[in-house]
């Protein structure tokens, strides 16, 4: 599969952007990875900074003004896989057969990011995302680059990168679209009598066929009382009665996330409980994009919420319920009490407060933009519980 270029225009938008911010903390260099080409692997900001799509193993960039140095597994001496040498920007293009489990060859990537710093004389270099940094990489460039200062630019990458150009939102609107599309087809492939296996695989096979890079495909079957009866085995048989949750999160082929998630009826119409329980979760959906307006803390957002959603009987939500998203999976700002990020306009987000208690469950999910009059929603799937008659 060939993956799309970035507008060339926005890359250099994004490159000026971040050379002023490291520019003014004395910064020289950046030192990104990722770790392999799936929902774990963290590829956000390589793939905002490079535009490069993840590879099967880990890989290393350095970002500078000069250009960017880019380090992945391959022949000795050959090129990135996926055409790194077609991209904008690429000072070297550097293949070793370096992979995680061969403790021998931790030091390879690093040995050649020490001569590239060396080469263009770096004394102020920072990190992206200590997290996807090994050990080895770290120790070895630290003991090898005396006189280097090194920080951490993390923190400053995310507020960046969390804030989307027009362009930006163009292709966040197709990816938001293609969310849609997959959940209207999901009515064709759910049935009663069948194997959650067997749904799963059928809607990443439809994924796959829209060119979706990374699937995580979430489904759970569930009656009125969810934690009495919650199966997570893949090899358990949908039933008439139930309700059936799906939730889709994919990468498409710009390697942009978005996810949008509904509750399915299996052969019975929604119960009285259930429709409230719908109703009452738009009606925080709702409150969630009207308070989420450029200049309100995420974090405030997220208390309120969870106040609204035990006046109204539910469990309050202990893990995340909204989310940015885009260049993750699940991505900063987090709608959780311990943000900092203010929110700013053209921020991209996942919405998804469940309300659940012990005799139902419900849960929509929809992405939405922050926008001065209130976050506006770009999912056109209907927030409803949606009928399988058979």
């Amino acid at each position: 599969m060939v993956i799309p270029k970035t507008d060339p225009k926005e890359m250099q938008r994004r490159w000026k952007v971040m050379l002023e911010a490291m520019e003014k903390e004395g910064i020289e260099c950046l030192v990104l990875s990722e770790n392999g080409f799936n929902e774990g692997g963290n590829p956000g900001a390589t793939v905002y900074v490079t535009d490069i799509p993840p590879g099967n193993y880990t890989q290393y960039f350095l970002f500078a003004k000069e250009g960017i140095s880019a380090f992945s597994c391959g022949p000795r001496g050959g090129k990135m896989a996926l055409a790194a040498e077609k991209r904008d920007n690429i000072l070297n293009n550097i293949q070793l057969p370096s992979i995680p489990s061969t403790t021998y060859s931790w030091t390879w990537f690093p040995e050649e990011m020490v001569k590239v710093i060396k080469h263009h004389g770096y004394k102020k270099v920072a990190f992206v995302g200590y997290h996807n940094v090994t050990m080895g990489t770290y120790k070895y460039l630290t003991e090898n680059l005396p006189g280097v200062e090194f920080c951490d630019f993390t923190d400053q990458l995310d507020h960046i990168k969390a804030v989307k150009s027009e362009y930006e939102l163009g292709l966040f609107q197709a990816c938001v679209d293609l969310h849609d599309n997959l959940v209207a087809a999901v009515p064709s492939v759910l049935r009663a009598g069948i194997r959650k296996s067997e749904v799963r695989r059928r809607i990443r096979a439809l994924a796959e066929d829209m060119n979706c890079t990374q699937l995580n495909i979430l489904i759970g079957s569930f009656t009125t009382e969810p934690h009495k009866n919650a199966s997570a085995l893949d090899d358990y048989v949908i039933q008439k009665g139930e309700y059936f949750n799906v939730l889709v999160e994919v990468a498409d082929h710009y390697n942009i996330w978005g996810e949008c998630g509904r509750v399915f009826a299996m052969g019975m119409d929604p119960s009285p409980l259930m429709q409230k329980a719908l109703a009452d979760q738009i009606k925080v959906m709702d409150f969630v994009a009207a308070s989420s307006v450029p200049g309100a803390s995420p974090a405030e957002v997220f208390i309120k919420t969870n106040e609204m959603l035990a006046g109204m009987g539910y469990n309050v939500e202990k893990r995340f319920s909204v989310h940015g998203q885009g260049y993750e999976i699940v991505d900063r700002p987090m709608w959780v009490a311990e943000e900092t990020m203010i929110l700013q306009e053209n921020m991209f987000y996942a919405n998804h407060p469940n309300c659940i208690n012990k005799d139902v469950r419900c849960g929509n999910t929809d992405n939405y933009v922050v926008k001065p009059g209130g976050s506006v929603k770009l999912s056109k799937t209907p927030r409803e519980i949606v009928v399988i008659p058979w």
